[in-house]
């Protein structure tokens, strides 16, 4: 409770949490005239806009060496991991209940551990298994509470 720095983390981890919320509800309530895909371009065109002045402040110059890999980054990145993502979460977010969805979304830590351990060679420490552990319970605890009574006696 004496780090500000750890405080602010912490109250910033539960604003998103909030926006997060709001954005399920928002989501799952909204109807518009355009769909998630249609809605995409746009939404990364406005961010990156948002963005790059941001990350100019905070960085500093680009230092990127525009290399294979950099152009690899860039696609994965750009058109899969947050397009893609985007669409699939919206149309996801339409016919999950707000609960499910929220719930689901848990597990994106543990996938991102899991995938960078796999795919990149990271090693797990034990705090970030214990971490992923809790996750899996609370994903797992909430999902048999969901089933009646009796599966609220299991966690």
């Amino acid at each position: 409770w004496r780090d500000t720095a750890i405080l602010q983390g912490n109250a910033l981890l539960l604003f998103c949490s909030l926006c997060w919320a709001l954005c399920i509800l928002h989501l799952r309530h909204h109807k518009g005239d355009s769909n998630a895909y249609q809605l995409a371009p746009w939404q990364m065109l406005l961010a990156s806009f948002c963005l790059i002045p941001l990350a100019y402040y905070f960085e500093g110059s680009f230092t990127g060496d525009f290399s294979a890999t950099f152009w690899w980054v860039m696609l994965y990145m750009g058109p899969f991991a947050t397009a893609f993502s985007f669409v699939a979460i919206n149309a996801a977010s339409k016919h999950l209940s707000s609960a499910s969805m929220s719930n689901a979304m848990l597990g994106v830590p543990v996938t991102g551990l899991l995938a960078s351990t796999v795919f990149l060679g990271e090693t797990l420490t034990l705090s970030l298994t214990l971490g992923g552990a809790v996750i899996l319970g609370g994903i797992m605890c909430v999902s048999l509470a969901g089933r009646g009574a009796s599966g609220r006696q299991k966690c």
